[in-house]
């Protein structure tokens, strides 16, 4: 049950020829039609890829004399051909795209904004939305699984998990079998929450490049499923014995960074407001009501409530000196050292995915822990995906010379991971395409602007003369 029908069309390539020319298709059940033959494959891409190219935003940093531009640019345009060949099908993309599995071989949700939301960026919106029929595909099933299960309203999306038609059917039975396979397996994948907020976050941006009903009508339930999520996740605990207290999130959670609480576990007390899921629930929550007002419905009650009342992530003084300037750790309760868990800060992602000095953190004190820890960030990069994630706060935060400076990487601190082919190898996976897709979003970043950047071209590059940036076809980010 469950298993893959395989087929191959081939043949020799010419007489005497030593090569042999095939094709092969998998699908979970045998199709009716031969597939298609080596020419006809070859045919097809000739045809595509110049269509590709041709359409989308372009850049050129030729006329630049820093160093490191000139390899930064050839990063993008190999990562643009990785993201484009591998990076839009129609389920979310797992970490090694189609190169080999990873994972367990599953699909996942989490890292779906690093795989595909630069997509959007630089004009080839369609790429990211063609797995947003999967969502569709999973409702009934986590629908069911967030409310039997974990009891909570709306659907909780499955951080990663196997095509839908093999999910577990889950019933309404109390603790119904086969629950605990539905997201997994995985240690840490059913205790993180920051992708519950991607589906919102993509819905915003697929009306930012198609403003219209249809737009709407096609993201509406997905937006109005998470967001009842979200806000029941924080409200949904016991009442607090404070009434006029803010209302935490978590636990039991874990941050993007799960191993960023010093070892302890998700249902631990400590694992409570981290800065970056605070500013980025947030966010969600405010696009899900910007999307009720643009349909002219009212407010809901959940939704207003928490946005009113959910705390806001906790300053506190760097190494914990009294009277140094304040910055932020990973988590509200984080001990006084730990700027830095496991090779990450996510607490930076507060001002690269969403404005966090609009949604409640302090713009000087994440640019003061931005400086205490960028240095040491970039020596021991875990992932590859994380340097482009500093980058876009830097820029954010006013820093545009530190911003180019780590994607340009002129000491090949972190970017001589990357292969002649494109691909970006980091200590636990050979491939990892989320460090390609990040590096798209925070070149189209930097390049194509956000929200309040002040309106100048290519406000994420210095203007003092290393950097000739001409850039077109870019749309802005948050």
């Amino acid at each position: 049950e469950g298993g893959v029908e395989g087929g191959v069309e081939g043949g020799a390539s010419g007489e005497g020829s030593a090569c042999l020319d095939a094709t092969l298709w998998l699908s979970p059940a045998r199709e009716q039609i031969a597939p298609p033959s080596a020419a006809e494959v070859f045919a097809a891409a000739a045809a595509h890829w110049p269509r590709e190219w041709s359409r989308g935003a372009a850049l050129d940093l030729s006329g630049s004399a820093a160093k490191g531009a000139a390899a930064l640019e050839a990063r993008v345009v190999r990562s643009q051909y990785l993201s484009m060949s591998q990076e839009a099908g129609s389920s979310p993309p797992q970490e090694t795209g189609l190169v080999l599995n990873s994972w367990y071989g599953k699909f996942h949700t989490e890292m779906r904004w690093m795989h595909s939301a630069h997509h959007f960026l630089w004009g080839r919106p369609d790429l990211a939305l063609r797995c947003e029929p999967y969502f569709e595909r999973v409702r009934a099933q986590a629908r069911r699984h967030t409310r039997v299960a974990q009891r909570y309203r709306g659907v909780r999306w499955p951080k990663m998990a196997g095509p839908p038609q093999l999910m577990p059917a889950i019933g309404d039975a109390v603790e119904p079998a086969g629950a605990p396979l539905f997201d997994g397996p995985s240690g840490a994948g059913p205790l993180i929450v920051w992708e519950q907020v991607h589906p919102i976050v993509f819905a915003e941006l697929a009306y930012r490049s198609a403003p219209d009903a249809a737009t709407v009508e096609r993201h509406n339930r997905t937006v109005h499923d998470s967001a009842d999520f979200m806000a029941d996740f924080v409200l949904a605990p016991l009442p607090l014995s404070e009434p006029h207290a803010c209302l935490p999130l978590g636990p039991p959670l874990w941050t993007a960074e799960v191993e960023s609480n010093e070892g302890r576990p998700a249902s631990d007390a400590t694992s409570q407001n981290p800065t970056f899921e605070l500013v980025y629930w947030r966010f969600g929550l405010t696009l899900a009501a910007r999307w009720r007002r643009r349909l002219g419905l009212p407010p809901v009650l959940a939704w207003q409530e928490v946005l009113a009342r959910l705390c806001k992530p906790t300053a506190r003084p760097l190494r914990g000196v009294p009277g140094a300037p304040p910055g932020y750790r990973p988590y509200e309760r984080s001990s006084d050292a730990a700027l830095i868990s496991n090779g990450v800060a996510p607490q930076l992602f507060a001002a690269a995915f969403a404005p966090g000095e609009r949604l409640g953190a302090d713009a000087a004190a994440l640019r003061n822990t931005l400086g205490a820890t960028i240095a040491a960030l970039l020596r021991n990069l875990p992932w590859g995906s994380d340097a482009a994630m500093y980058a876009m706060a830097a820029a954010r935060l006013g820093n545009a010379s530190l911003a180019a400076s780590i994607l340009a990487d002129p000491d090949g601190l972190w970017s001589r991971r990357f292969a002649p082919s494109g691909h970006y190898a980091n200590a636990f996976l050979p491939v990892y395409l989320p460090a390609n897709g990040a590096l798209l979003a925070a070149v189209a970043f930097m390049a194509g602007g956000w929200d309040g950047d002040g309106g100048r071209p290519a406000p994420g590059f210095p203007r003092d003369g290393s950097w000739t940036v001409r850039a077109e076809g870019f749309s802005k980010y948050f």
